[in-house]
């Protein structure tokens, strides 16, 4: 059937049916080119897929950075007020707080155990809370106050342009960057927090010089009345007048070797030091009594003069006595100070209210000797005080005052020459002079604004408005809720416990 030769099932049959031909070398040299270009053709595959996966994971390694600085940057530290306080403004607050604190008492902090800055996460503070907890405690307090304060001056409708002074801020923060030498990031990063940028932190610090504004309004409704004052004054007089007296002091002559009344093998130690024992420095003393028992008589004619100093400038040991309200002139007095081992032999010439004038004035201060050129440029400018603020702004190497004002200022604490010339009855407001202090290099140029108050009714003044400003403050942050759901701040549960336990002590 010729037919059905070339059916499928034939074709296969004979296929099947067709005898093997021999390989030849020819044949196996070609079997082991094709097998080895399939595998060539596998690993590119492979190598491919390979290749993109690890790249995916290489950008998927390179974005979770981003990705988790994003995450903590948006992380809510806590709620204030109901709203998140992102770590950016936790960190601009904690940092400028602790910066604040640490320049403040920067010749105490050895003793707190605090010789950087990193210390302050171990260090304590009172020993419940470590410095870190004290300062993220004050945080707190801030921004509670801050929101305290926004949502007041908000209702209030109160307004203010920040414009000026934000741009004032960055200058000066430009500057600090220039003068540390470091990347504007670096600054930003040390000095607010590893999250801080110009960018970022404008929000905050805008809303910062809003609430300042807002603030320095509010605390004029609490400057108290001269009547205030002076009835203050009458209750707590020991607190404000000044004395003037004359001191002697007369030294116990303390054995420098062993004497009859030292204890049996008492010696001189190696350094060449002796410690006497109580015996011996009693006896010293009685000699020093009899001393200063003789010089009371000279006291008020040979004794060192001390005009016009304050109960807390006075030392411990005779305050009491100068301040007695029986103190008469001519009262002369051996007082005894047992720790330095010596008399003081005082005699009393008077008791007054300190009532010269403190003075106001704008100051530049310079690093150069060039006062005289300051004052021609002025003279040149219009000599007004518009014209002296802006050479504050162009000279003065001092920021630490808002156009060079100082206010309430006491002649008597600078150097005597400016002493002099502010306190001349002449004086008169926009008399200008400079001073060049040759033995620090310095230069003051003073734009005289008028005399103020005495100084006891400025302290007196400035105490009271600062008292009722504060307990204002504490009800505006008391009024705004706080909470820390995470429990990301340690003080929280620190100042809890320490509640509790004082619960507890005082129940039993």
């Amino acid at each position: 059937m010729a037919d059905n030769a070339n059916t499928p099932e034939t074709v296969e049959e004979q296929e099947v049916q067709q005898p093997q031909r021999k390989k030849t070398k020819y044949d196996e040299k070609m079997e082991r080119r094709a097998a080895q270009k399939k595998k060539e053709k596998r690993d590119e595959t492979v190598f491919t897929v390979c290749g993109i996966a690890i790249i995916l994971a290489l950008v998927a390694f390179i974005a979770y950075f981003p990705i988790r600085s994003l995450v903590t940057l948006n992380k809510s530290v806590c709620t204030v007020a109901g709203e998140k306080v992102t770590k950016v403004e936790f960190d601009y607050y904690y940092n400028n707080i602790k910066n604040n604190y640490l320049d403040s008492y920067s010749s105490y902090l050895s003793y707190f155990g605090i010789n950087d800055a990193s210390d302050v996460d171990t260090a304590s503070y009172d020993g419940t809370l470590t410095f870190k907890d004290y300062f993220e405690e004050q945080t707190i307090q801030q921004i509670r106050q801050s929101r305290g304060l926004l949502a007041e001056l908000t209702a209030a409708g109160f307004t203010y342009d920040t414009s000026a002074e934000y741009a004032e801020y960055l200058e000066n923060l430009r500057d600090a960057v220039k003068q540390a030498n470091v990347t504007q990031k670096e600054f930003y990063q040390t000095n607010f927090g590893e999250f801080a940028t110009e960018s970022r932190l404008e929000p905050i610090v805008k809303e910062s010089i809003l609430v300042n504004a807002y603030y320095e309004e509010k605390i004029k409704e609490f400057l108290p009345s001269d009547d205030e004052v002076n009835s203050y004054y009458e209750e707590n007089k020991a607190d404000y007048d000044v004395v003037t007296y004359r001191l002697l002091s007369v030294e116990a002559e303390l054995p420098t070797e062993p004497t009859e009344l030292a204890d049996e093998g008492a010696a001189v130690d190696e350094s060449g030091n002796y410690t006497p024992n109580d015996a011996e420095v009693a006896a010293a003393m009685e000699v020093a009594k009899e001393k200063a028992d003789e010089a009371e008589g000279t006291v008020a004619t040979d004794g060192d003069l001390h005009e016009k100093e304050d109960r807390s400038t006075a030392s411990y040991y005779i305050r009491d006595w100068l301040f007695d309200e029986a103190r008469q002139a001519g009262d002369t007095t051996v007082l005894e100070n047992t720790v330095s081992n010596l008399y003081y032999v005082v005699a009393f010439e008077s008791r007054i209210r300190d009532d010269a004038p403190t003075y106001d004035f704008r100051l530049i201060v310079t690093q150069q000797d060039n006062g005289e050129a300051i004052k021609s440029e002025y003279q040149s400018a219009g000599a007004t005080e518009d014209a002296f603020l802006d050479l504050v702004k162009k000279y003065s190497k001092d920021s630490n005052t808002e156009g060079g004002l100082y206010e309430g200022q006491d002649a008597s604490m600078i150097n005597d020459e400016i002493d002099v010339w502010l306190s001349d009855a002449s004086r008169k407001t926009g008399d200008v002079e400079s001073f060049y202090l040759a033995n620090s290099g310095v230069t003051y140029v003073f734009y005289y604004v008028a005399p103020n108050k005495p100084g006891w009714f400025l302290d007196i003044r400035n105490m009271k408005q600062n008292d009722k400003a504060t307990e204002y403050l504490e009800q505006v942050a008391d009024s705004v809720d706080f909470a820390d759901p995470e429990g990301n701040l340690a003080f929280v549960a620190l100042r809890a416990q320490q509640e509790a336990d004082a619960a507890a002590e005082g129940a039993e």
